[in-house]
């Protein structure tokens, strides 16, 4: 016997998560769930009956999602998913990330074809990273195939949301690739691309360019109109003949083509460095141990649960913690391209518990629709190791904007490692005056509670503060 429970309503938080026609993303004691419209039921359920989810459960390729006992007041079904520790945007994801995802999507349609099913999107936005692993995570997108089962409606979309902007990165146009990602150019259009990528094509008008992307892109959908071939006509009935026996070009997708051509694009050589496939993460020196150890004694006695370490170390002390198996949710979040893709091989390779997201903390890539990064990375913990000098001192950042950022991404606790000798003690220039640990520690503690000043190193003090007045963000 079934025995269905009723969510109260009252102890919902639907918060920042989207909605769709489909249904709505809600989070209630800790667990994700999904409320599915009383409309949309029927098709839902199919959809578990056909097997679809339950294969793509077992390949890891959406979180782990079933059809729950609960129900919530005004919807007919509740799905319960497994949870994502962090989300990222497709604009803080590298390279690699975006290349995973891209594929991810097309695996996903290759098994839904087989079911009758395919995605109604092609963007980024349905795929989130659980640490190294890429999922979808829109069962509302699945929709029964159309008169072509190998046609895909959602084929255009995801040419611009992904093969156009990994083409660009590889050309290492990489500060335009990751703004079209972010919504603020929006997708990019087809002329724009080809014009972008094809310098001959200036030449000719960028009107007659567009009108013949466009008339390709038309084209290529007519199997996807049932509405058009259901009318009359000399032309109509030619269409449906040359389809019924697969004669008009350019009508199917192959999505294990197109993933070959996604996994074939690199990047150029000086944009991208080492070995991608390689793990460089190791205590590779007495040094760089003792200091991880000591660290992570700290962290121990503060009893913290979520960690997020701002640049610094290359992840190294992200993974040594995730070692430990005492965290809740550790995030490294990184500025520097080449550190990020790396560690996210790491990750991939190792099944290392770490989400990696490609991040400037102070000035983040962001969009006014999406969480911000402060909120979404928020934690108990904020390490910032080995970055506050080059910020004050190189990049010319105010310490009180630094600090005052820097509060809105913890709950508790900031862990600073600040370096007396600046830019010098890595054969730089000579620090000025102004910069030493006295200024450094009165600064702070116009924020911060100054709980104890350790020693990593001869030129090395890590500051453990808290925040006065503990907030929830």
């Amino acid at each position: 016997m079934n025995v269905e429970y009723r969510i109260p309503t009252e102890e919902v938080n639907f918060g920042p998560h989207r909605s769709d026609e489909v249904g709505v993303v809600f989070e209630w004691k800790g667990g994700i769930f999904r409320a599915i419209r009383k409309d949309f039921v029927h098709e839902i359920r199919s959809l578990f009956d056909s097997g679809l989810i339950k294969e793509l459960n077992s390949k890891e390729l959406i979180p782990q999602t079933c059809i729950s006992k609960y129900r919530l007041e005004n919807f007919g079904l509740v799905l319960s998913h497994e949870k994502i520790p962090v989300i990222s945007y497709p604009y803080e994801w590298t390279f690699g990330m975006l290349q995973d995802a891209g594929i991810t999507i097309l695996k996903v349609n290759e098994i839904a074809r087989n079911y009758g099913y395919q995605t109604k999107d092609g963007h980024g936005l349905n795929v989130l990273f659980h640490y190294g692993t890429p999922k979808f995570v829109d069962i509302g997108s699945f929709v029964p195939l159309g008169t072509n089962k190998m046609n895909w409606m959602a084929y255009e979309e995801f040419i611009k949301y992904f093969l156009y902007p990994l083409r660009m990165w590889a050309d290492q146009s990489t500060f335009l690739a990751r703004y079209m990602l972010s919504g603020r150019l929006n997708l990019i259009a087809h002329t724009t691309f080809y014009l972008y990528k094809y310098p001959v094509l200036r030449y000719l008008k960028a009107s007659t360019v567009d009108k013949v992307l466009t008339n390709i892109y038309k084209f290529r959908k007519i199997s996807l109109n049932s509405g058009l071939l259901s009318k009359k006509g000399k032309r109509i009935d030619l269409l449906s003949w040359l389809l019924r026996n697969n004669l008009l070009p350019f009508q199917s997708v192959s999505f294990a083509k197109l993933s070959r051509t996604i996994k074939r694009i690199k990047i150029k050589s000086n944009e991208k460095e080492g070995n991608s496939g390689t793990t460089f993460l190791a205590r590779n020196s007495e040094s760089v141990s003792s200091k991880l150890e000591t660290i992570e004694e700290v962290l121990s006695r503060l009893q913290v649960k979520t960690v997020l370490e701002l640049g610094g170390m290359e992840g190294i002390l992200s993974c040594a913690l995730s070692d430990q198996k005492r965290y809740d949710r550790i995030t490294y979040a990184g500025y520097n391209y080449h550190i990020v893709e790396r560690l996210y091989n790491s990750i991939k390779v190792c099944n290392i518990t770490v989400s990696p997201l490609l991040l400037n903390f102070l000035n983040p890539i962001n969009n006014i629709h999406h969480l911000s990064a402060s909120i979404r990375l928020c934690s108990d913990a904020v390490l910032v190791l080995a970055e506050i000098h080059n910020l004050l001192l190189t990049e010319r950042y105010s310490i009180h904007a630094i600090l005052q950022v820097l509060l809105t991404y913890t709950r508790k606790f900031l862990l600073i490692e600040f370096m007396p000798l600046g830019l010098k003690g890595s054969g730089g220039s000579q620090a000025p005056s102004w910069y030493s640990i006295e200024w450094f520690r009165a600064s702070v503690k116009i924020y911060c509670e100054v709980i104890e000043e350790v020693s990593l190193d001869v030129d090395r003090i890590l500051f453990v503060l808290k925040f006065k007045d503990e907030r929830k963000i």
